[in-house]
């Protein structure tokens, strides 16, 4: 039997913070996440709202436009003689408020994406509300086929249910997303092709569905500014409740101090 004793097993140490065994290698401890400022969404959201306005204006015109069109086209089917004027009149009509609308399309989708996104981006600020998504979504969900069916519409009903987390989004945002949807069906029916020599029936069914287009776009239209006023009011509403102060980007002045006086530190040697 062997006497000689085998030294005793280092005792195992406690690893330090931050080290990592894979590594070999010190890292910093991981620094606890803050939430972030509550940014201002009160200026994207009047932006949104303009756009969307002059867009609803311009689409009522384009229906009023639309059925003198298709009074002057009754009347020349009829074999009624249309002066000229009346004729170039209102093919200008027609052509600008067709240019007008396409511009304010453009510009509407800006003005309601850049407040889509503010506004989701501001969910993390919020105290007990989240995001299921990146905030970057709200740019690409629009834009990828498929997806752009369904996705919008959770980004907005994430939004909604931040200010006042555990509400679900009411029936109108539905309404109002569904509306968006057969929106853009009415839109590509009203573009046909008619060809270079169209006769005054395809001219008037044109100018017809064109009018029903535009007629639909107003109702959408509407919903679509409601969804920016009532989810933004809902939202600000939910920071002014945690106090929360917008962030504009300015660091702080420097003769900014706070108004509570600094504490003294006892001195032991002073009387009680």
């Amino acid at each position: 039997m062997s006497t000689v004793q085998h030294p005793q097993e280092p005792e195992e140490r406690a690893l330090p913070p931050g080290f990592d065994p894979t590594r070999d290698v010190m890292r910093p401890p991981r620094a606890a996440t803050a939430r972030p400022p509550y940014r201002p969404l009160a200026g994207r959201a009047a932006a949104a709202t303009a756009v969307l306005g002059l867009l609803l204006v311009i689409s009522v015109a384009s229906v009023i436009s639309g059925y003198f069109e298709g009074q002057l086209l009754d009347r020349l089917i009829d074999g009624e003689t249309v002066p000229d004027a009346e004729l170039e009149a209102s093919d200008t009509r027609v052509g600008m408020l067709g240019l007008g609308q396409g511009a304010l399309w453009v510009a509407s989708a800006i003005a309601f994406i850049s407040w889509m996104h503010r506004a989701y981006s501001n969910i993390d600020a919020l105290p007990g509300a989240y995001r299921r998504w990146g905030a970057g979504w709200t740019i690409g969900a629009w834009f990828v086929p498929i997806l752009n069916f369904f996705r919008p519409k959770q980004l907005i009903d994430d939004i909604w249910r931040s200010g006042r987390p555990g509400s679900g989004p009411p029936a109108w945002l539905m309404v109002w997303w569904i509306g968006f949807l057969i929106s853009g069906f009415l839109s590509r029916i009203a573009t046909p092709n008619l060809g270079p020599d169209p006769t005054l029936q395809q001219l008037k069914s044109d100018s017809t569905n064109y009018m029903l287009s535009d007629g639909f776009d107003v109702a959408v239209l509407v919903l679509a500014i409601l969804v920016v006023r009532v989810t933004t009011r809902r939202q600000l509403a939910a920071a002014d409740a945690m106090h929360a102060e917008p962030d504009t980007g300015a660091p702080p002045l420097p003769w900014a101090r706070s108004a509570e006086p600094a504490a003294r530190t006892p001195d032991p040697t002073e009387p009680a």
